[in-house]
């Protein structure tokens, strides 16, 4: 396999930490044409701009994890490790984490639970491009669990409206991602079972809505 269809193979399902995927992206630019290297770590840490020891940590992590497999013996036309990417690996890798839970949401209804996987934490942070994704899911979280009985079925429903008004805040610089989430008033709900820091929020919004709806009377 060239070099260029590793590197592809490295871009396209390689891990998703960044100087992991950085180290095996200089591996793939030195394989021949059997799909092993051997550059010195010298040279793969002058090419990632990290430390020597740094260097030496990443590659055990991707030899760990099967993403690589090292030869430590020494060869007829070379002395050090030879590497070799293996591309199998990579696939399967990334297909498993991106398929597993990455946070636990407390829900209501018989399923007490919502697993959120690394896809959809992806997905969101592509729809909501100025929200940190991962620490609004740590908040609901805390909220949930401070909040049980206002724990929601559709919890995919509840993650995106939260993400909406984090996303909606940042734009108009009224908040910041990791506000407290701001919901409706459902039937039967009463003010004073509403958050305190909630009920500052749903006045002004009413107040807002009544000079809107004047607004809109006069120009009629």
């Amino acid at each position: 396999m060239k070099s260029f269809e590793i590197i592809k193979a490295v871009r396209d399902y390689g891990p998703r930490d960044r100087v992991q995927r950085l180290v095996l992206l200089v591996l793939a630019t030195y394989v021949n044409d059997a799909g092993l290297c051997w550059p010195k770590v010298k040279t793969i840490a002058e090419n990632c701009c990290l430390s020597k020891r740094a260097t030496l940590y990443r590659l055990a992590e991707l030899e760990r994890d099967g993403r690589i497999i090292v030869n430590r013996k020494a060869a007829d036309d070379h002395k050090g490790n030879t590497y070799q990417i293996v591309l199998e690996k990579l696939a399967t890798l990334r297909s498993k984490k991106e398929s597993a839970a990455v946070y636990v949401l407390p829900r209501a209804g018989k399923e007490k639970a919502y697993e959120v996987t690394r896809e959809q934490i992806d997905h969101w942070g592509g729809l909501f491009p100025g929200v940190d994704v991962e620490a609004e899911l740590r908040h609901m979280i805390a909220w949930l669990e401070s909040n049980p009985r206002r724990r929601k079925v559709k919890a995919e429903r509840f993650i995106t409206n939260w993400l909406g008004r984090a996303q909606d805040k940042r734009r108009n610089g009224t908040g910041t991602s990791t506000s407290v989430p701001v919901l409706p008033l459902g039937k039967g709900d009463a003010l004073q079972n509403v958050p305190a820091e909630n009920r500052q929020w749903r006045a002004e919004l009413a107040a807002e809505r009544a000079a809107s709806a004047t607004e809109k009377t006069r120009d009629t």
